[in-house]
């Protein structure tokens, strides 16, 4: 899924672009790690995920990056998100083995707010630690864009994730490398 994750990303970050901010749909390998394979699998997922954000938007950006804080906290912040769809997903396959469209929907959004948690804590206080006064305060400026891109990426990958969970081919293909987990 890490693979799969970063591969989106690669793709998606080039397509949409507005200054520092870019479309990021790496989370889509996090999601599935998550959904199909429970909070352990998504925590890796997001972790394995977030390294190809974190060298870009730490390193490689053309605009100055964040660094070593970059390449560390990114992959931190997707392994939350994993870890939190994949404790949803566990506690509704509890009742049922398939997950429904809105149950899937629901738990991507709220498996979410973590990391939005965490981007704002961030955004608002480790980069003033880490980073020199005038990135900091450049960088304190895109958490709302940052915020907002985020949840409408989610919103988007909830639905395509929807989809592919409800796709029988799909979640076999998928738990053949995936066990479930409970």
């Amino acid at each position: 899924m890490g693979a799969l994750g970063n591969a989106l990303f690669a793709v998606s970050q080039s397509i949409f672009q507005y200054g520092q901010i870019t479309l990021d749909l790496s989370h889509m390998g996090t999601i599935i790690g998550g959904i199909y394979g429970g909070p352990l699998i998504g925590l890796l997922s997001g972790a394995l995920v977030g390294l190809g954000p974190g060298l870009y938007y730490g390193f490689l950006t053309p605009v100055g990056g964040l660094g070593i804080l970059g390449l560390w906290g990114l992959p931190f912040g997707k392994a939350l998100t994993g870890l939190s769809i994949g404790l949803l997903a566990s506690i509704i396959r509890r009742r049922r083995s398939r997950m429904r469209f809105y149950e899937v929907v629901a738990a991507v959004m709220l498996g979410y707010v973590p990391e939005a948690i965490y981007t704002v804590f961030f955004f608002r206080v480790l980069v003033f630690l880490f980073l020199p006064s005038s990135s900091a305060a450049y960088m304190s400026t895109l958490v709302v864009p940052i915020l907002a891109k985020g949840s409408i990426e989610m919103g988007i990958m909830s639905f395509f994730t929807s989809s592919l969970t409800g796709n029988v081919g799909f979640s076999q293909f998928v738990e053949r490398f995936i066990p479930r987990k409970v």
